[in-house]
């Protein structure tokens, strides 16, 4: 059966969150500029640049965001949130965790020579051996990712519109749903009443949305979250082969060494990570035609086997796994969906709301879109139905011959009843539910958020993946696994460079913004740096 619950929280865990994950561009700095101190002091694995060898430094990222994408084109960034584990939700106290985030936006319609960002910017983040996958608002990506601005943002309401460059898009608004507007570039406050997460303090800083946990491969001991993996752990970013574009490296130097590792792609990114015998190979594209083009080079390893589903504007990644055997052959994957939010009653909304259905060949994860609402402090008023967060294929493939092989997928529910795939729904209106009844424990006797409850979050659905050592033998060398992570929508409001004679919306002044958020926590740093000194 699976394992009972991982002591590990990717996201919204307290303070191990605090050095990365941040609400404003200034905020991210600071943790990884003391990271790198202690990680140079400790000689532990430490922020550097992975990307290209040579890569030139970023210019002038607007005049590339404004010039360089036509409509429904799309950029994407590449930013650190490494920290320092300080036990809360993490194993080794002291030890760094890479944690790696890329940011995708679609241009808008008029394309070159405008700036509008459509709404939702998909966040792709890799820790350990788990990926989350949420939204920002595009205003953030424009004044952390591209900026700070020239001049103030203004937002752009969507929310009906269907003049998008992507026939997917969704309407965000049922047309008699008063919803107000959002003409600031924060995140809703949460409504009276809510409890928030022991050890998060913190406010709404994305879009709440997938996370895929594959901490358990092969009964690795430790799990493959387990800070203890990443010093042999390796990871780089290119451009994926067979397609034109540039990388530029906007990274933060020190003396010649790398405090907070950026960088700016023009025509989609390859993400190559290795940690203990799994590897993933993660592709987001600036366009479909790249897509198409990439499959056709057999440098993009595993690429061919990728199924194409047209996520949130185009920012859906396509991740393939490639997993060794254990010994003697055999695969044994346990994958868990610990979707998470910032209050107790929301993340518990969540977890609940997932539902799974079977297309024949691919089981599909999806949840209510009522608690991404709740999760997102916004109106429920145009909920119904499901929105897909993940969906993976029920076979593997073997790496030596390209022949696929049969797996047994395996459902847990909330009182852990099994279900084999053919026991599954297979209607996508109608598909099988996690919650029966009882759901995860958070504010329950003993639950995460009441006094002397249980200190990890509880592990939310959890599927098992296996294949036995006759159908995936050694000779394989490894065998491929695709799933499919897909963004969550937002609050449905572009985001562009105001100009004088525009009638969008009201600016803000992110200039402004940006430049009194940075002088705190530079002063902080500066007083941190210096009690260091006097050690």
């Amino acid at each position: 059966g699976p394992t009972a619950h991982l002591n590990f929280c990717p996201l919204a865990c307290g303070r191990r969150t605090a050095i990365g994950a941040a609400t404003h561009e200034s905020k991210q700095m600071l943790g990884p500029r003391l990271l790198a101190l202690l990680a140079v002091a400790s000689a532990e694995p430490k922020e550097q640049w992975n990307g290209p060898a040579g890569a030139p430094k970023c210019v002038d990222k607007w005049q590339k965001w404004t010039d360089g994408f036509a409509a429904g084109e799309r950029a994407i960034t590449m930013f650190s949130q490494s920290y320092v584990c300080d036990g809360n939700d993490c194993d080794v106290v002291g030890a760094y965790s890479p944690k790696y985030s890329f940011a995708c936006a679609t241009k808008g319609p008029d394309g070159q020579g405008s700036t509008l960002a459509l709404d939702p910017v998909a966040q792709y983040t890799m820790i350990g051996a788990t990926s989350e996958f949420h939204s920002q608002k595009p205003c953030k990506f424009l004044e952390e990712q591209v900026g700070p601005p020239p001049g103030p943002l203004q937002p752009v309401d969507l929310r009906n519109s269907t003049n998008s460059t992507n026939s997917t898009h969704e309407d965000r608004r049922l047309t008699d749903c008063a919803e107000p507007s959002n003409e600031s570039c924060e995140y809703p406050d949460p409504p009276a009443g809510l409890t928030t997460l022991p050890h998060t303090g913190q406010s709404l800083n994305h879009w709440p949305g997938l996370l895929m946990d594959m901490g358990n491969v092969n009964h690795v001991d430790p799990h493959l979250n387990h800070e203890s993996w990443a010093a042999g752990e390796s990871f780089r970013h290119s451009l994926p082969y067979g397609v034109e574009g540039t990388v530029c490296d906007d990274s933060e130097y020190n003396n010649g060494e790398v405090t907070y590792e950026r960088a700016f792609y023009d025509g989609g990114v390859l993400i190559e990570k290795t940690r203990g015998p799994a590897t993933t190979r993660s592709y987001i594209f600036k366009s479909d035609a790249d897509r198409e083009l990439a499959k056709q080079d057999g440098r993009n390893e595993g690429l061919q086997y990728a199924k194409t589903f047209t996520g949130e504007n185009g920012c859906d990644t396509e991740v393939v796994w490639e997993i060794e055997p254990k010994a003697g052959g055999g695969i044994d994957l346990e994958l868990t969906v610990p979707i998470d939010a910032t209050t107790c009653e929301t993340e518990a909304g969540l977890r609940n709301a997932i539902h799974v259905w079977y297309t024949g060949e691919e089981v599909v994860v999806v949840v209510k879109r009522r608690a991404l609402k709740e999760a997102s402090f916004l109106s429920t008023c145009d909920s119904d139905g499901y929105k897909e967060l993940l969906r993976f294929a029920s076979t593997f493939v073997c790496k030596a011959t390209g022949e696929s092989v049969a797996a047994s997928v395996k459902f847990y529910d909330d009182v852990y009843r099994e279900y084999a795939l053919d026991e599954l729904s297979t209607d996508a209106a109608n598909p099988t539910p996690y919650f029966t009844g009882v759901g995860v424990n958070y504010l329950g006797a003993g639950g995460r958020c009441v006094e002397g409850g249980i200190s990890y979050r509880p592990h939310g659905s959890v599927f098992s993946i296996t294949a036995n050592a006759s159908d995936a033998p050694e000779s394989c060398g490894s065998f491929y696994w695709d799933p499919l992570l897909q963004a969550v929508p937002g609050d449905g409001f572009a985001w562009e460079l105001a100009t004088a004679d525009s009638s969008h919306g009201t600016a803000v002044d992110s200039a402004t913004a940006t430049t009194q958020s940075f002088v705190a926590p530079l002063a902080i740093a500066l007083a941190i740096v210096a009690l260091l000194r006097r050690e």
